[in-house]
Order: C-alpha cells, then sequence, then structure tokens
C-alpha cells in the first residue's frame, strides 16, 4: 500500500519529466540554430580576412571553457534551492533569497576577479591570437563580469523549477548575440562587434532573469543552513570539467595527431554529430531538480532517471537515425569541402548519444549528492586520451575511440546507478 501510495506521490512529477524536459530541448534547439547562424554569419563576414575571424573563434573558445567554470554555479545553486524550497515550500522564499544573496556577491567578486586577471594578460593575449588591437581581449574579458552571476539566477529558475523562465533565459544571449552580432558588424566594427553582440548578451540575460526571480529577490533574507555549498560545487566542478573535456578534448587531440586535412574533416563531423548530444540536453536539466525535490521529500526518484534516459534515447537515437539515412544530405552543407564527413556521421552521432547518456546520469547523480561521480569521468577521459595517443593514423580510428569512451563512460556509473536504485526502494 505504500508503494502504491508513492507512486501515486510521484507519477504527477514524472508526467511533468516529458513536458518540461520538451520545454528545454525547445529552447535548447532554438539557441543552438542561433548559435549555429552566428557562427556561419560571423565566417562570411570576417571570411575576407582570414585573421579575423580566427581570431573571434579563438576568443570565442577561450569565453566556453570559461562557461564550464559557470555551469558549476548554476548547478550548486540549482541543487540547494531545491533542497530549500523542498522541505518548506510554503516558507522558502526568504532561506533562497539568502541563498542568492549569498551567491550572488561571490560570483559577482569571482567575475570581477577573472576580469582584472585577464585584462593584465592584454598584450600577450593579443598577440597570441593575432589580434590587431587590443580592444578584443578587454571587451571579452568585460564579458566575465557577469558570466557567473546570470549562471546564480539561472540556478534559482531551475532549482524552483521555473522551466519556461529558464529557458527563455538560455535562448535569449543566443538571439541576441545573432541579432547584434549581424547589426554590429555590419556597421563595420569587425570582431570587437562579434564580442560586443557577447558581452551586451549577457548583460542581457543577467538584467531579465533578476525580473523572473523578482519574488526571490524582494523577499526578507531569511539565514538558511548551506553547510556543504563549497565542497558540494569543489567535487561538482570536477565532473562537470571531466564532463566538458570528454565532450570537446577530441577536436583538440585531432588536431594535434591527424594532417591539416583530416583534422579538418573531423572538426566538421564534430561540428554535426554533436547535435545527437546537445538535442536531449534539455531533459537532464529538467531531471536535476525533480531528483533532488524527491530525495529531500523521500520519494522515489530511479523512475524519473528511467523516464530521463528514455526521452533522451528518442531524442538523440531519432538525430543518429536520421544521420543513418540522411548523411550524404546532411554533409553537403559544407558544400563538398569536406566528402569523407558523410562516412563517419552515423559511428559519431551514435558515440554522442552515449555520451549523452553519460550526461544524464551526471545531472541524476549530482542531484543526489554523489559528487563523486567525478571518478568514472576522470577514467572515461584516461581513456578516451590514451586510445586517441595510440589510435590516431586516421579519422576513423579516432571516431571509434570516442564510440569505446562514450560507452566507457556509461559503463564506469553504473556501480552509482546500482546504488540509487537500491536507495529509492527504501
Amino acid at each position: 500500500m505504500i508503494n502504491r501510495l508513492t507512486a501515486l506521490k510521484d507519477r504527477p512529477k514524472a508526467d511533468d519529466m516529458a513536458r518540461h524536459g520538451l520545454l528545454m530541448v525547445g529552447f535548447g534547439i532554438l539557441a543552438l540554430v542561433c548559435n549555429a547562424f552566428f557562427q556561419i554569419y560571423m565566417g562570411r563576414a570576417l571570411g575576407e580576412s582570414e585573421g579575423e575571424f580566427n581570431s573571434l573563434i579563438g576568443l570565442l573558445a577561450v569565453f566556453t571553457i570559461v562557461s564550464v567554470l559557470t555551469q558549476t554555479v548554476q548547478t550548486s545553486v540549482t541543487k540547494f534551492t531545491s533542497k530549500l524550497n523542498a522541505r518548506n515550500p510554503r516558507d522558502s522564499l526568504g532561506k533562497i533569497n539568502y541563498l542568492w544573496w549569498f551567491s550572488l556577491r561571490r560570483t559577482l567578486l569571482l567575475g570581477f576577479g577573472f576580469f582584472l586577471i585577464f585584462l593584465m594578460f592584454t598584450p600577450l593575449a593579443s598577440s597570441f591570437l593575432n589580434m590587431g588591437s587590443n580592444w578584443s581581449w578587454i571587451i571579452l574579458s568585460s564579458t566575465f563580469i557577469l558570466a557567473f552571476a546570470v549562471p546564480t539566477n539561472q540556478g534559482i529558475l531551475q532549482g524552483l523549477q521555473r522551466f519556461f523562465p529558464l529557458g527563455l533565459c538560455s535562448a535569449i544571449p543566443a538571439i541576441v548575440k545573432l541579432c547584434l552580432g549581424v547589426l554590429l558588424v555590419s556597421l563595420g566594427l569587425g570582431v570587437n562587434g562579434g564580442l560586443l553582440a557577447v558581452s551586451i548578451a549577457t548583460l542581457t540575460v543577467f538584467g531579465i532573469s533578476l525580473l523572473f526571480i523578482n519574488d526571490v529577490t524582494k523577499s526578507g533574507a531569511q539565514k538558511s543552513d548551506l553547510d556543504g555549498l563549497f565542497s558540494y560545487t569543489g567535487l561538482a566542478l570536477l565532473a562537470i570539467l571531466f564532463f566538458a573535456v570528454l565532450m570537446n578534448a577530441d577536436v583538440i587531440l585531432a588536431g594535434v595527431f591527424l594532417s591539416k586535412e583530416d583534422a579538418d574533416t573531423f572538426s566538421a563531423v564534430s561540428v554535426i554529430g554533436k547535435v545527437s548530444l546537445y538535442v536531449p540536453m534539455g531533459i537532464a536539466i529538467a531531471l536535476f531538480p525533480k531528483t533532488s525535490e524527491l530525495l529531500e521529500t523521500g520519494g522515489g526518484h530511479i523512475l524519473l532517471l528511467r523516464r530521463a534516459m528514455l526521452y533522451s534515447l528518442l531524442l538523440g537515437g531519432g538525430v543518429v537515425i536520421i544521420y543513418l539515412f540522411f548523411s550524404e544530405p546532411i554533409a553537403s552543407i559544407y558544400g563538398g569541402k569536406y566528402p569523407l564527413v558523410a562516412g563517419f556521421l552515423f559511428k559519431y552521432g551514435l558515440a554522442m548519444l552515449f555520451i549523452c547518456f553519460s550526461f544524464v546520469s551526471m545531472n541524476y547523480l549530482l542531484s543526489l549528492n554523489r559528487t563523486k561521480v567525478a571518478y568514472p569521468l576522470l577514467a572515461a577521459v584516461a581513456l578516451q586520451v590514451g586510445l586517441v595517443v595510440i589510435f590516431h593514423s586516421n579519422v576513423g580510428q579516432i571516431v571509434n575511440v570516442m564510440l569505446v569512451s562514450g560507452i566507457a563512460s556509461m559503463l564506469f556509473m553504473f556501480p552509482f546507478y546500482i546504488k540509487g536504485e537500491k536507495c529509492s526502494r527504501l
């Protein structure tokens, strides 16, 4: 009888999993499309000066790397927001306000610190990235002032399961970046125009996200128990960092070991093939606060994980099937420049699907305070790098390594999954 009541209690959350997950997937696809058009436009607009375009790509890569650290902030704030809200939903805003202000002050200081540190390296970075002036690096550096504060606001939204505002806040930066980027570059600002668009997009989403948590920010702060926040953040950072390496190191390693022609081909495969990873990612974002809340209230959470895996399989698997039957037309978007891309899309997309399963599992385990998930991810990264060092004679070998690494990352997490299933039955 108790098990039946628990199942009935958790059923609405399970049903919400599909609705909220698909909502986040939709906004994620919108952001993905806008980012793709931004890169295509910049490639064409700055293409006549290859040095300018390469500088922009290099600068945006720096911002992407630092974004890994900002994701840790959102994960930690989400975890503690859901924890505080689950304990007493009717009287949680004051405690969440305390968490928000506690986190915001530190993330603003952290962002300003990054700004000053990056500013110190302006001459060196400008020379290394072959920039015509120091202004490009200065503009990029200014973006970091709010780069850690934005995930603080988004973490509050995610922890409170306000998925529509959260989805908007995830898509708005890409939309603003695209629109402003096109405008500013067309006005002749070049690389600086593209970077200004990124900086203004960050400022815009910070302001909008504040509006969406207006009830939290206006509540009187009520001191809450934040014990374990820093230790959780530290191990969560490692898990997210190792996952980011697992997801992105292949292109870097291909550039090191392959010829320039093969490295360019692999990069083209990676850009398209990662769609099977990016499309289902919104499912994991919706999963995190739900399983975290169930942990706090004593509800069963393994059902949500299974549903999240199923939805990820349907979405990512659909993309992989498209690769299987339509690889040639898809590869033609490069205009025949990389004729070998089509032959690798299916296998690479399948590898990214397994890595997507790892992303879902990582979010699930982090939501249950199992931050030691960083260790199996580290093992998967070590396997990936080790195999590429041994097998790197052509594009096909590195694609095979990615498939093996993706499967291995799931297998390495399996003991954590078993433990989670046992706990959910107690």
